[in-house]
């Protein structure tokens, strides 16, 4: 089924990823036996709000979710379904690394397809995406991005509402590609 080796795929470079940033440093090699271990709960939460959102919200519900979109799902799939010690955001700023790390691997592997270098060239000379700078706010975007979804997951807990949804942190997504596309001088 296209669904898992969608999920395998990215999940793997996610594991690569982890492993090729943090090595074989405790942090990296408990984070990737840990996502090993959640794996198979991690793809069935996955694929069941890719299909709430492509059964709700999408016109066509036989089209692949977009890159941002399938960015987001893993990162509510992360936030709700693996299981680490939540202190000071950690659980928040792993979930948008995750998220930012998956977008990039669908923008990489879409300019290499499309042989048009430029964007992964800015993506790369900047070690990964650039955060809009917060004018009436000392804190740094990511940490403010980390803090809502923080109150969001907060809020729901005891209700079955889901506040935290996979359409507005895809919209953030969006938002951050199109900020770095701008600054790297690129058009859509």
């Amino acid at each position: 089924m296209a669904t898992d080796d969608t999920f395998n795929f990215v999940f793997d470079c996610a594991l690569d990823g982890i492993k090729g940033s943090l090595g074989n440093k405790s942090p990296g090699i408990k984070l990737s036996d840990a996502l090993l271990k959640h794996k198979t709960e991690l793809c069935k939460y996955y694929n069941n709000i890719k299909m709430s959102i492509k059964n709700t919200y999408m016109y066509n519900s036989t089209r692949p979710l977009d890159r941002h979109k399938c960015a987001s799902v893993f990162m509510v799939a992360f936030l709700e379904k693996f299981d680490i010690k939540e202190n000071r955001l950690n659980k928040e700023c792993l979930a948008i690394v995750i998220g930012l790390f998956i977008l990039k691997i669908f923008i990489f592997k879409e300019c290499k397809d499309n042989r048009d270098l430029s964007f992964i060239t800015f993506i790369n000379k900047h070690n990964g995406f650039v955060f809009p700078r917060c004018d009436c706010d000392i804190e740094p975007y990511e940490y403010n991005w980390a803090l809502g979804i923080h109150y969001d997951r907060a809020s729901e807990q005891g209700k079955d509402v889901r506040i935290l949804s996979p359409l507005a942190l895809s919209n953030v997504l969006f938002l951050i590609e199109k900020h770095n596309r701008n600054l790297a001088g690129l058009k859509d």
